[in-house]
């Protein structure tokens, strides 16, 4: 492995514009070693990490954040899976290999409830001439659920968190995979507020979700 990879991918990971780190101290070869492999090589752990880093994803380690890159491996891998099979006739031109993919998956803007979104338009019978339109697809249905999702958490009969104009995207994307999507993850939070329920944060929050819904954690 090339050893000006691994300073290149610390330095970004210690530079001011990186904000995946809470505790950036402690990093080293091994450790950057272990990322780059579940990242899958340098250019596509770089582009996972900026992606990662966009939509607001933290982590407290480089073992969690490479437990996140690997988690986003998985969407990617499942993604492929489905639009080459079950949503086949989402997109008319089929994606021509893993950087047109990867774009995909980045373009969407979307993090781990992407395939949901896909799932939803593929049962919508929403149709596609190019993935860079599907992306535009993808990107609008989470506009659209995320803006729900923000709409419930600013209104003044909202009690479950203290705070919620600092929820980034990442965890929106979180919440919705905890509910089922969108009218799932709305319904248990309404339930939730409704039994005067209050969290300390937004972790704990998709964590009550999740146990609402039943939905299986995928333990990566």
């Amino acid at each position: 492995m090339d050893h000006s990879e691994l300073e290149s991918l610390a330095q970004y990971l210690l530079s001011a514009e990186c904000h995946l780190l809470t505790q950036k101290k402690g990093l080293n070869d091994m450790l950057m070693m272990w990322l780059l492999r579940e990242g899958r090589g340098f250019p596509q752990t770089m582009r996972h990490l900026k992606h990662m880093n966009r939509i607001g994803c933290v982590y407290s380690s480089v073992r969690e954040l490479t437990t996140g890159i690997r988690r986003a491996n998985r969407i990617a891998d499942e993604m492929k899976t489905f639009l080459s099979g079950e949503g086949k006739a989402v997109l008319s031109t089929p994606v021509s290999g893993p950087d047109e993919m990867f774009s995909l998956y980045e373009e969407g803007g979307a993090s781990t409830y992407t395939l949901g979104f896909l799932q939803q338009l593929n049962k919508e019978g929403k149709k596609f001439a190019s993935a860079k339109a599907l992306a535009a697809g993808i990107s609008a249905l989470k506009v659209q659920a995320y803006d729900q999702l923000m709409e419930f958490f600013s209104d003044m009969e909202c009690m479950l968190l203290n705070v919620v104009d600092n929820i980034s995207d990442s965890q929106l994307s979180d919440l919705l995979v905890a509910g089922g999507g969108c009218p799932g993850a709305l319904k248990h939070l309404h339930s939730l507020n409704d039994n005067h329920r209050t969290f300390l944060n937004i972790h704990d929050l998709i964590g009550a979700v999740h146990t609402k819904s039943g939905i299986a954690i995928i333990v990566l």
